[in-house]
């Protein structure tokens, strides 16, 4: 892949609606201790890709501009006709896609390397390992799977989940395997911080990294809508978050019932979700009242600010109190403020 198609695929994750996740299943090969999906052997639940569904996604990458296509689960090589299916789709219309997977299927480089020349369309791999997965997967295996998507021109990363998302001795460990592979300077290892959400919640090492705090920060990650399983749009690309906030602002509807690029245009119109993307939702939570403000929780996981936004936007009272604010007073000014920060390159914009 070129230099100039990897910066290309990186300004994807920040444009907004640039890039559709797609959560095509919530079933894993792994349990993994960790997992925010609670995603096991024993989950069933999987995106219906029929006629219809891929005629729908077909239609939306045209008249909503889609650039690219992020598979998610679950481990969605579960699903590898489903694969095909959407590569296909991304190479017809000239987009990117990119799958996340544990890449349990690199137990050969031969095999692994056919398993993704089958698919024709991919663009990039994320990997992910760290000590949970290491519990269940040897890191061996995500090495060769590495190493295949390389041989196929693929992006390659690695997402390690760590307390705090900082580099520990095992993903310093890993680093070092794979430059005994040979590929270190070709895969870029991420972190993430690990989350008191699913069976992460019992972790002792979670709890160290609570504060009282409310987490600050803009939501970025309303860039990105998903389309889960169950078929239903969700505003962002965080699916811990989905199930909660089902009826929610951030559930933006079923692509049954209406066009997904309808559906985007609503999720981009709403003054509520435009400003947690502005002004983050610590900002906003100046909006409630006195007595909603009180009832927030009194600790948070640091810096984690889908926990404040999930506890926003999943009370109708809170969402009725924080759209009248946006409507009139200083949140309306904040908000317009940054509006005009944000969009200061724009020469279209309007302030």
């Amino acid at each position: 892949m070129s230099a100039a198609t990897q910066g290309f695929a990186t300004s994807l994750y920040e444009l907004e609606h640039g890039l559709l996740s797609i959560y095509l299943t919530n079933r894993c090969n792994l349990r993994c201790r960790h997992c925010s999906t609670g995603s096991s052997p024993s989950e069933a639940s999987f995106l219906n890709l029929d006629r219809d569904t891929m005629s729908r996604l077909r239609q939306g990458i045209d008249e909503a501009g889609i650039q690219g296509i992020h598979v998610s689960g679950g481990e969605p090589f579960l699903r590898r006709e489903d694969l095909r299916k959407l590569a296909a789709l991304a190479r017809e219309k000239g987009v990117l896609m990119a799958i996340n997977s544990n890449g349990f299927w690199g137990s050969s480089l031969e095999r692994a390397t056919s398993l993704l020349e089958s698919m024709p369309g991919i663009t990039e791999l994320i990997l992910s390992t760290d000590v949970y997965h290491a519990e269940y997967l040897s890191p061996g295996k995500l090495i060769v799977a590495a190493q295949a998507a390389l041989a196929c021109d693929l992006l390659v990363s690695v997402v390690s989940t760590t307390p705090g998302g900082r580099p520990s001795a095992w993903s310093e460990q890993f680093d070092e395997d794979l430059r005994a592979a040979g590929i270190r300077p070709q895969v870029r290892h991420l972190y993430q911080v690990l989350g008191p959400t699913a069976r992460a919640q019992p972790l002792a090492e979670v709890v160290q990294f609570m504060s009282p705090e409310l987490p600050p920060g803009r939501c970025d990650l309303l860039n990105r809508p998903t389309l889960l399983e169950n078929g239903r749009l969700h505003a962002c690309c965080n699916t811990t978050t989905a199930r909660t906030c089902q009826g929610s602002p951030l559930d933006l509807g079923d692509v049954a019932s209406a066009p997904l690029a309808r559906l985007l245009r609503n999720g981009r119109e709403r003054k509520l979700l435009q400003a947690m993307r502005r002004l983050g939702p610590a900002v906003l939570a100046g909006g409630l009242t006195p007595s909603q403000r009180a009832r927030l929780p009194a600790m948070y996981p640091k810096n984690d600010i889908c926990a404040l936004c999930t506890e926003l936007m999943t009370s109708a009272a809170n969402v009725a109190t924080l759209e009248h604010a946006l409507e009139a007073g200083s949140m309306k000014l904040l908000f317009d403020a940054a509006g005009c920060l944000i969009d200061a390159d724009d020469p279209a914009a309007r302030c």
